[in-house]
């Protein structure tokens, strides 16, 4: 666990310039950075926030530039903060890899940057991890609790199997407001499975961003050679020879995965765990083109 804070401390000076906004009108009870179903029901003036690259140069205050010469944006009340729920993959084919490769390890590396980076911009950050069943992990409670997050994050181990739709199906019976949903897992599922659960979050009108985690040998960067290969997720060993090449199947199974989220409109964002985390949040920083816009 102390390697785990170490890692994370390293990064927070830098989540502390960044901010990510939905393009979507989502629910939300206080200022932040998203549009809210509310415009035009109260537009009055509330107060500023710093200018970020990508904002709208229109809100800039221009009169405070000349008194301050700092760049400040004009936040009105119909800007509105959302909850966002953070979904961690704890099924066994997660814990793949070895130390900082391992991709339930930078999946949950991912989750705490993520809550520093929204809460920063006052969103409301629910954690929640699934394998056999789903279960909500760390609810927000309107103030910033890093300590506590890190230390739940840091508990998360994989276990089970999952079955994605039905994990989805309970997660969608409990959370009725349209709000942001990051799903950090390698996307393996059964190619049904895997839409029907998606489907369900399309459907309810939330804003979803993949995040698939992958080793270097899963996305074809190492190659591997034939031999006995362990499925963690269903605690067998399979053989792998010239005639049946494991990278060959991955690939194949990306073109499936990447097909169902086309279909059901989600953001996906393919992460080697041999990358920097940092990375991955400058995808979905504002202006990013694979972000929220």
């Amino acid at each position: 666990m102390k390697d785990f804070t170490q890692r994370i401390l390293k990064y927070i000076h830098i989540v502390e310039n960044m901010n990510i906004r939905s393009s979507k009108v989502l629910q939300g009870l206080f200022a932040g950075l998203h549009r809210s179903p509310y415009l035009g029901f109260s537009a009055d003036f509330e107060d500023h926030r710093q200018y970020n690259p990508g904002d709208n140069i229109k809100l800039i205050n221009w009169p405070l530039w000349g008194r301050t010469e700092k760049l400040f944006i004009k936040r009105f009340k119909e800007d509105t903060n959302t909850t966002v729920h953070i979904m961690v993959d704890s099924t066994l084919s997660m814990d793949y890899g070895k130390e900082v490769n391992n991709k339930h390890q930078m999946a949950k590396e991912l989750a705490v940057l993520l809550y520093l980076l929204f809460t920063r911009q006052n969103d409301r950050v629910v954690l929640s991890s699934f394998s056999d069943n789903f279960d909500f992990v760390f609810s927000a409670s309107g103030r910033k609790e890093h300590n506590f997050f890190i230390d739940t994050v840091s508990g998360l181990n994989p276990r089970g199997t999952s079955t994605f739709y039905s994990c989805m199906e309970e997660f969608q019976k409990k959370v009725k407001r349209r709000s942001i949903v990051i799903l950090i897992s390698d996307l393996i599922f059964s190619p049904d499975d895997l839409k029907k659960g998606l489907g369900i979050l399309t459907h309810s009108g939330h804003d979803i961003i993949a995040l698939q985690l992958l080793t270097a040998e899963e996305l074809g960067i190492i190659p591997l050679t034939p031999g006995f290969y362990f499925d963690p997720e269903h605690r067998t060993k399979k053989s792998f020879s010239k005639g049946e090449d494991l990278q060959k199947r991955s690939l194949e199974w990306q073109q499936t995965v990447e097909k169902s989220c086309i279909d059901m409109m989600v953001k996906r964002i393919m992460i080697s765990t041999a990358s920097d985390p940092l990375e991955v949040l400058l995808k979905l920083s504002a202006g990013a083109a694979n972000g929220v816009s």
